[in-house]
């Protein structure tokens, strides 16, 4: 294999799930393109997978960062092959202030934001920052993204107001935060995830990735979210993480070590941190994190801090048809495969 593709959290377990003993013989010299996308890149992550990997013959140069939605079938930009990933570093404070992107000293890792370019926009395409009156900004300023060209879509099926809200004057609105710097786009998150808390703008994804780092926190599977709070007129932040079956026990622990945490990091301490068995929190079929869902079942009420029986056999029963639909597929492979060739009848010609 020369090329693969697959977000973050696939390169995370990949660090995390193989042992050594099974890749003794690893030859990965020949792996040209690995693709990363669907979800944030950690910086953290990527220097692990290399780390981890680069013995096995595996090129830091031939990560790929891109950017892309449904509606513009599929790339909006892409870092070129063999170029590698680009980080910038950016300082905290202009950002969760100012949405700026002032460049920083990365080696003051408490101070600053670290983004991964997903490089120039794809060719006949083009892309701009805008902020909430439509105005477009300059770059190293962080605002909506907007898009337009020949894969855009013309809209929704038979949602004409979704398709007028998120197309207008030709431009597709993305709901994506980002910003340029030196003509590349960098994504720093959904525009209607981001936790505004005593009127600073705080990335859920930077509290998801600290929250990842503790012991017994499952990489990928932790939800970061804000909720709007009348008594003290800011948004209060949650956090929510499934842990490995062994450190379920010790959850309270948990608990204490993520808030500190995340305090140390970002800056703040989380409202509330719930912790969940594997499993618990779902994802899309695509493998985002559901951010907005878990936030309406919390406004709603609906949000759990114990698992039933009942969400245990619903996982359960999600469990065995997705193994019961993979046997399928691979039983459907391998008949088609032993399928003997030119055994389609041929018409007589006349």
């Amino acid at each position: 294999a020369t090329m693969s593709t697959g977000p973050n959290s696939a390169y995370g377990l990949c660090t995390s799930r193989i042992k050594a003993e099974d890749i003794q013989h690893l030859d990965l010299s020949s792996w040209r393109v690995a693709f990363s996308g669907a979800e944030p890149i950690s910086v953290p992550t990527i220097e692990k997978f290399i780390k981890r990997f680069e013995p096995y013959g595996f090129n830091p140069k031939a990560f790929v960062a891109g950017y892309g939605m449904a509606e513009n079938c599929l790339a909006i930009s892409f870092m070129e092959p063999g170029e590698g990933l680009k980080y910038d570093s950016v300082q905290r404070a202009e950002f969760e202030e100012h949405k700026r992107a002032i460049s920083a000293d990365p080696t003051q890792e408490k101070n600053v934001l670290s983004f991964v370019s997903c490089g120039k926009p794809v060719k006949d395409h083009e892309v701009i920052i805008v902020d909430e009156n439509d105005k477009i900004l300059p770059e190293r300023t962080v605002g909506e993204i907007a898009m337009r060209g020949p894969s855009m879509m013309t809209g929704y099926y038979q949602k004409e107001y979704e398709s007028q809200k998120t197309i207008r004057h030709g431009w597709l609105y993305t709901g994506d935060l980002g910003y340029f710097a030196n003509g590349e786009l960098f994504i720093v998150g959904r525009k209607k995830e981001m936790i505004i808390k005593g009127g600073r703008n705080y990335c859920p994804y930077d509290m998801e990735r600290t929250a990842e780092t503790v012991p017994g926190v499952r990489p990928g599977n932790v939800v970061a979210f804000g909720v709007f709070d009348e008594m003290t007129g800011t948004e209060k932040v949650l956090v929510l993480a499934e842990v490995k079956p062994e450190f379920y026990k010790d959850k309270n622990s948990i608990v204490s070590q993520i808030a500190k945490s995340v305090m140390q990091s970002v800056g703040i301490a989380p409202d509330k941190v719930v912790i969940y068995p594997r499993g618990f929190l779902t994802k899309t079929t695509s493998g985002k994190l559901q951010r907005t869902k878990y936030r309406e079942l919390y406004l709603k009420g609906k949000l759990k801090d114990k698992i039933s029986l009942r969400d245990r056999f619903q996982y359960f029963r999600f469990r065995v048809n997705l193994l019961i639909s993979m046997l399928f597929y691979f039983v459907s492979s391998k008949i088609k495969g032993a399928r003997p060739q030119g055994t389609r009848s041929e018409g007589k010609n006349s």
